[in-house]
C-alpha cells in the first residue's frame, strides 16, 4: 500500500507490480525478510564472485518460486 502524495488516497498494489506512472509498489516487511534470508544463503557466492549480475538474478529467481514478482534488477 502507498500513499498518493497528490490525492492523499491509499492505493493497494501488489509487490512488484507496477502502477501508471511506472514506479513499483514497495516491498513489504515479509518479503524484505525473504530477501535476507536468500541473500544471506547466497553469501559465500557473493564473497567469491567478482560480478554479482547473476547471482541477483539467481536471487530474482528462488524470489519468484515465493510468489514475489521481481527480478533480479528490483
Amino acid at each position: 500500500m502507498f500513499v498518493n502524495h497528490q490525492t492523499h488516497s491509499r492505493v493497494d498494489r501488489s509487490p512488484g507490480e507496477v502502477d501508471e506512472y511506472g514506479r513499483v509498489a514497495a516491498w513489504s516487511e515479509r518479503e524484505t525478510r525473504d530477501l535476507i534470508a536468500i541473500r544471506g544463503e547466497l553469501e559465500g557466492d557473493f564473497v567469491v564472485s567478482k560480478r554479482n549480475k547473476g547471482l541477483w538474478e539467481v536471487l530474482g529467481v528462488k524470489k519468484k518460486e515465493l510468489g514475489y514478482a521481481r527480478s533480479g534488477d528490483q
